[in-house]
């Protein structure tokens, strides 16, 4: 928003008097009514008596994951005739919109948040889901007004309000400039002999920018819930609340959720492996039907190199689970050199400002590379055991250590004179498993010694460690060309 009006400001006050301005003030949903469940039960209740009676509606969620649990546990209880006109939209399905929303039932991701219109001829329900985890009360308010012929709003939130992170816009351009400063340490030589003074004006612009939206951003993050009430207020809807205690589904709904989750990854990754493996006895009306079902895991199959159904079976893990999917892809690029991992910097801060640029994977896995340096394992980054102490005297160390908390925003109350190279050891995990901890890799024992009991001793699981060091060897021939292809952050 404030990017907008720092456009409109510079376009009202160029000199040019020909611009004209409007301001609409018609609201479509002036007086509809927008009901608040507090008890998640009633609002699942609701919309499965209307999938039961056929009855068309839009049903948004914020998450891809709740969104379809509820898509799949009310398709299986639909009719056949139901089950057609019941349509699901996330970032897994085929992205194809309706031509035509009569009679049809919505459930749709932040997929379609604006430039989608359900419009119908005769007034309709639309239901909203709200967790608080992804995206902004501006954006659940576009999900909610999808339908443009609303009957009335109806909406469950189990978003939790929480302090803001800024003080004020100050504090927020105070620690963004301190991350700006630690990920200079990050960059290679080579870009900053070559940095123009333009550039650096450019990169200055864009950091007030960000800092502002930041400050936005983590401001109406607070209370989610609140704000998207705000939106629909200035909207025109009349609200209404009950002001009960919050109650989640329950458990009996959510098992069977989860079971039909489980039951229909099982289908997909039979499919797939069907599809992957016997592709000679299918028409190509039934593989591009397959295809599509599974495209997302098909994507993580190709790009693993699985050909053959031992290694389908084999990572079978990898390829039902995005999340442990990127995990490896994360161990797979813990295993590239460093001169590897900073030619990769190197092309991402060709093309992007280096503010916020510490949420890059590579710059994560370079940093990773810079402490083990220091601590004797370059070129080892999972050999805890022979990890020393580095000199903690040294400028260098002293600037790598206060970046990295810096970067990683470490929470700990560890003052840098008392690192020692159990705290050392300790926050190098703590990389470590912000990009592979799905994997189970690293093992932590607590020490058995009288004298360091509070201290951890770190290892590897050689047997998960080999199972996929296995498919960090086969797959690197291609992974190289489909990585660089695929993983722009």
């Amino acid at each position: 928003m404030n990017n907008t009006m720092h456009l409109l400001e510079e376009r009202l006050y160029d000199g040019v008097s020909t611009y004209s301005h409007y301001i609409n003030t018609y609201n479509k949903f002036q007086n509809v009514k927008a009901v608040r469940y507090d008890d998640e039960n009633d609002m699942f209740d609701k919309i499965r008596l209307k999938v039961l009676n056929g009855e068309a509606f839009a049903f948004a969620c914020d998450s891809k994951e709740v969104v379809t649990s509820w898509y799949n546990e009310l398709y299986f209880e639909a009719s056949v005739e139901t089950q057609k006109r019941m349509v699901l939209f996330t970032k897994d399905t085929d992205g194809k919109l309706c031509k035509d929303w009569q009679d049809k039932m919505i459930f749709y991701s932040p997929k379609i948040s604006t430039g989608v219109d359900i419009t119908r001829l005769e007034q309709t329900e639309q239901f909203v889901y709200i967790t608080g985890n992804s995206v902004l009360s501006i954006t659940l308010y576009q999900m909610a007004t999808r339908t443009r012929n609303m009957k009335q709003l109806n909406y469950f939130s189990c978003a939790k309000s929480h302090d803001a992170e800024y003080l004020n816009i100050k504090d927020c351009d105070n620690k963004i400039t301190s991350e700006f400063n630690a990920n200079v340490i990050g960059l290679s030589q080579h870009f900053k002999d070559t940095c123009t003074k333009e550039e650096h004006g450019v990169e200055a612009s864009f950091r007030k920018i960000y800092t502002e939206n930041t400050y936005l951003h983590d401001y109406y993050n607070t209370s989610i819930t609140k704000f998207f009430e705000d939106e629909l207020t200035n909207a025109g809807f009349i609200i209404i609340k009950s002001n009960k205690k919050m109650t989640r589904l329950n458990d009996e709904i959510k098992e069977k959720m989860n079971t039909m989750k489980l039951e229909i990854s099982e289908q997909k990754y039979e499919l797939l492996v069907n599809s992957t493996i016997g592709k000679e006895e299918m028409t190509s009306d039934e593989e591009d039907e397959d295809v599509e079902c599974v495209k997302e895991m098909k994507k993580r199959v190709d790009i693993l190199g699985l050909n053959t159904r031992e290694l389908l079976v084999e990572y079978k893990d990898l390829i039902q689970d995005e999340y442990k999917f990127e995990s490896f892809m994360n161990y797979n690029r813990l295993h590239k050199s460093f001169e590897y991992c900073e030619k990769k910097v190197d092309e991402i801060t060709e093309n992007k400002m280096i503010t916020g640029i510490q949420s890059n994977v590579w710059f994560k896995v370079k940093y990773i590379h810079m402490l083990a340096k220091v601590c004797g394992i370059e070129g080892d980054l999972f050999n805890f055991e022979k990890m020393t102490c580095p000199d903690l005297r040294s400028k260098k160390v002293y600037k790598l250590i206060l970046a990295i908390k810096t970067l990683y925003r470490k929470r700990d109350t560890v003052e840098y004179e008392d690192y020692d190279l159990d705290k050392i050891m300790k926050l190098y995990k703590f990389m470590i498993d912000g990009l592979i901890k799905k994997l189970g890799i690293i093992k932590s024992t607590k020490s058995k010694s009288k004298e360091s009991r509070d201290q951890y001793i770190y290892s590897i699981d050689e047997d998960k460690a080999e199972r996929f060091n296995k498919l960090v060897t086969a797959m690197n021939p291609i992974a190289t060309y489909l990585i660089e292809e695929d993983e722009e952050e």
